[in-house]
């Protein structure tokens, strides 16, 4: 018997805090593990730091430096074993904030950083950015930190809202304000991001640098008109109107992946993955197959375009830390990213292709899709099937899923339909195996969740997802 069961995933979102530095210094010296002419690396408490990361470190310092055109400058870099011991003596100099948690910070008088992380990409770029601009409003210093920062745990492409939020020009670039100190860092990072992604695609490269020249020039808000005038040809209603219709998806969901933030993974390759050292894994997929990863260990993964855009609306929980999980990735050719989440330990990762119409038999399996073109999936005898992490409530109005109002069932050229949506809820489908799952092509607008009525946000109907395991 083959059983889709609906599953909820509910999602916790946080935000590691970045503060920028003037002038502190920590107070242990800690142990110096490498010092040349690139970096001077110092390791806190019990902290392991391979070779491989400092390298990563200094890669990024050559990036970064290349990408704001300024000379490359040797870099302190303190890692920390624990928040705790970063916080002994209040080294980074703040409160931590009531949402979030301090990870980290650049001190930008001596060309140091900070942090719990032994590649830091946020804080090295506050220190390359200030070799180029000086000190820059908190909002657009910390978008283009974000924005650049494959590290970030702000997920951009989770801001589905039926009525966008406004620009907000003059509160973003005001060189008064400061994003740590407001009601909640997480959203005042996430709205900072989004905006610097907006004028990145709106100007390219090129133009941000320049629009960040002039806007670190600023004293007040009083300018931030005429700036905006002479660099979008706008005044702020109407950029208002333009960033009212900008497409969220993919876009936000974009980071700036930078080169020396990634490894890459060839077919029958195996890597063994860090995640405190890196994140993402860039791989090659074509339409006409199936990319098919082997996870070992670690506890979500995520999939997201190079391009921008999410497959799915959340990081997908693996099926079992016991066994390695199998995923099946399908979707248009292109280059893509397998992102494991910072604190997911060592994860062993293997990579492979097979044909769309290959038998999957390798449990426990999830198959990720694109909700809109997704391929039959065909299941053997002794198979269970479910359709998981496929609707989640976003916030209190809005709602995104994954899981169409039907599907059909194929053996053969005999198929037969099923309501996967009754009453505005998923309902389960069995069905006897061998057969082909074929997804349909409409999604619900509204989900009744336990007496709550949401209406679907705009990343409906994006993705699909299901599990295969053995058994019934």
């Amino acid at each position: 018997m083959v059983r889709m069961a609906p599953r909820l995933a509910r999602s916790l979102l946080g935000a590691a805090v970045s503060v920028l530095l003037f002038a502190c210094t920590p107070d242990e010296p800690g142990t110096v593990v490498r010092d040349d002419d690139k970096v001077r690396y110092v390791v806190h408490g019990d902290a392991k730091v391979s070779e491989a990361a400092i390298d990563r470190v200094v890669a990024q310092i050559a990036e970064l430096s290349a990408l704001f055109g300024v000379e490359p400058k040797k870099v302190e870099y303190h890692f920390f074993e624990s928040r705790e011991r970063l916080d002994d003596g209040n080294t980074c100099n703040v409160e931590t904030p009531a949402e979030g948690v301090v990870t980290g910070c650049a001190i930008i008088a001596k060309s140091t950083v900070l942090s719990t992380l032994p590649v830091h990409t946020h804080e090295l770029v506050h220190l390359v950015s200030h070799q180029r601009f000086g000190a820059l409003p908190s909002g657009l210093g910390e978008g283009i930190a974000v924005v650049l920062s494959s590290d970030s745990q702000l997920p951009l492409d989770l801001n589905p809202v039926r009525e966008l939020r406004p620009f907000q020009a003059e509160d973003w670039l005001d060189p008064r304000r400061s994003l740590a100190k407001t009601d909640s860092p997480p959203s005042a990072y996430a709205e900072a991001a989004q905006n610097t992604r907006f004028v990145l695609d709106l100007l390219g490269w090129d133009g941000l640098l320049e629009f960040a020249e002039d806007v670190s020039a600023l004293k007040s808000a009083d300018g931030i008109p005429d700036l905006i005038e002479k660099h979008f040809e706008r005044t702020l209603e109407e950029l208002e109107a333009d960033f009212a219709a900008w497409p969220r998806y993919p876009s936000e969901a974009h980071h700036w992946v930078l080169e020396s933030a990634w490894v890459e993974m060839e077919p029958e390759e195996e890597r063994t993955i860090t995640s405190s050292e890196v994140q993402l894994v860039r791989f090659e997929h074509s339409v006409t197959e199936r990319t098919v990863f082997t996870l070992g260990g670690g506890g979500f993964f995520d999939i997201v375009s190079a391009d921008g855009g999410r497959m799915h609306p959340a990081r997908i929980p693996q099926l079992s830390l016991d066994v390695p999980t199998h995923v099946a990735f399908e979707g248009p050719s292109g280059i893509y990213f397998l992102m494991i989440p910072k604190g997911s330990g060592v994860v062993r990762v293997s990579l492979d292709r097979v044909a769309l119409d290959t038998p999957l038999s390798t449990f426990p399996l999830i198959v990720v899709a694109p909700g809109e073109s997704s391929s039959p999936l065909c299941v053997e005898a002794e198979t269970a099937v479910e359709n998981r992490t496929s609707t989640m409530a976003v916030d209190v109005e809005t709602f995104a899923t994954g899981r169409p109002t039907t599907f059909d069932v194929c053996r053969g050229d005999d198929c037969t339909t099923f309501d996967a949506w009754v009453d505005d809820r998923p309902y389960p489908i069995t069905f006897e195996p061998p057969a082909c799952m074929i997804p349909g092509a409409e999604y619900p607008s509204i989900f009744d969740n336990a007496g709550l009525l949401l209406t679907a946000a705009p990343a409906s109907g994006r993705f699909l997802t299901y599990q295969l395991r053995d058994g019934q």
